[in-house]
């Protein structure tokens, strides 16, 4: 995605004119004045990030072709040398080798941005994680914001994750200095350790420690920085809960507080409907918490795990079966393709040359959470020999660790070329 700068908030009818609006709804006091009827006002975050990664790989195609072309004419050009003039060229002239590398026309921050808003943000409904919207406003009206820079940290992370440049993770670590040092001067400050801007400050530096963990030595960090986020939910406090943005950083941040609880001990089940996500995720917690402090320690009543296991196999099929038609989504097939040109995913990662369609991206999350259950129930099973048929546990695990992948172009708005790679999901 491109950002094509500030854009005007007025309506239709004022940007026309070119006249100053003063933005008042449901219509425009300019409007009013005029007698007519006020066409509205746009919604910025839809216009102001366009997705050009298509016309960015093609010309990046046609400047190599150019470039390859150069160098070739300017060979056939060079008038031919006797053995002497070889002999004195080679003495006398450095080693030189043709540069692979063309220098970046945009500038870093940009490109941070790019990345970060088409590979970390996806639109999802009100009550839940996405906060699409407020990180779109941030970067635009908030440049000199701890979130702003934290931001471009997150997606110079990411982007040194996929293309192992040491150098955009050196980058990614300036900006997230300047953000964590901006997010304690907030924090020191009564008023403003509780808005929604420091809130999300902390939120996205937690998510820098999430892309930049290269071993569970480093998750400390990471824990850390859930610790903190959590006593900021209990500081900001019921009034949190009276605006849409800061409910969407409640579920952010608790979902970061229920991945590390996994690691640590059980949290209470609340109250739910048996086909909920959420439910299920709670109810692993607990059985892992059991699981872990059982004591003696190595001992586990066999058919209570059983029990418990089954039950969370049951609450699965009932979710999987009672899904809403717009989360679904279609299989279909991917046409050949030859090298050189742009496809979703390379062939050699295609199983059975399929992929998965959904109707908007937060669909396949959510799909994705299903499957990792799935995964984790099956393993659980096999790992504590409580298995009835080894062999259907391990195909089901390949059938969802296949469907994941088959989930990724989805989930990825910029095509890649068709080479054989790493996969990294979610940078």
């Amino acid at each position: 995605m491109v950002y094509y700068g500030k854009l005007s908030k007025g309506c239709e009818r004022c940007r026309l004119k070119k006249v100053r609006c003063d933005q008042r709804r449901p219509g425009c006091k300019r409007c009013e004045k005029s007698g007519t009827t006020c066409p509205g006002y746009r919604d910025l975050g839809q216009v102001m990030f366009r997705d050009e990664s298509v016309r960015t790989i093609e010309k990046a195609r046609r400047d190599a072709h150019v470039e390859r072309f150069g160098v070739v004419q300017a060979e056939r050009s060079q008038p031919q040398q006797t053995p002497v003039e070889q002999q004195m060229m080679a003495s006398t002239a450095p080693s030189l080798e043709p540069s692979l590398s063309r220098s970046l026309q945009r500038p870093l921050g940009q490109m941070a941005a790019d990345f970060f808003f088409n590979n970390f943000v996806v639109e999802g409904p009100i009550l839940s994680d996405n906060n699409a919207d407020f990180l779109v406003g941030i970067y635009r009206d908030h440049s000199d914001s701890a979130a702003f820079h934290a931001i471009e940290a997150v997606g110079l992370a990411g982007l040194s994750n996929v293309s192992r440049d040491y150098q955009l993770r050196f980058e990614a670590q300036k900006r997230y200095g300047q953000a964590l040092a901006r997010t304690n001067e907030l924090l020191s400050d009564a008023h403003e350790a509780t808005s929604d801007l420091t809130t999300m400050s902390v939120l996205l530096l937690g998510q820098y420690e999430n892309v930049t963990v290269e071993s569970w030595d480093q998750y400390n960090r990471l824990a850390v920085h859930i610790e903190g986020a959590s006593a900021l939910l209990k500081l900001r406090g019921e009034e949190q809960f009276e605006r849409e943005s800061g409910v969407r950083l409640y579920f952010a941040i608790r979902s970061q507080i229920v991945g590390k609880a996994l690691q640590n001990s059980p949290i209470k089940r609340p109250r739910s409907s048996r086909g909920s996500m959420g439910d299920v995720y709670l109810q692993y917690i607990n059985v892992i918490a059991a699981m872990r402090t059982a004591l003696p320690l190595g001992t586990m009543d066999m058919q209570w795990l059983l029990k418990e296991v089954g039950g969370l196999e049951n609450t699965l099929q009932a979710w999987r079966l009672g899904v809403y038609p717009d989360y679904n989504y279609t299989t279909v097939q991917v046409a050949d393709t030859t090298p050189g040109h742009v496809c979703d995913l390379p062939s050699a990662y295609v199983p059975n040359r399929r992929r998965h369609v959904y109707k908007v991206k937060w669909s396949a999350h959510i799909w994705n959470k299903w499957r990792i259950m799935c995964i984790m129930l099956n393993k659980l099973k096999l790992d504590y020999g409580i298995a009835e048929n080894t062999q259907q546990h391990e195909a089901t695990i390949r059938e969802a660790s296949i469907d994941i992948c088959l989930s990724v172009p989805s989930l990825m708005a910029s095509s890649r070329l068709s080479r054989p790679g790493l996969l990294i999901p979610e940078f």
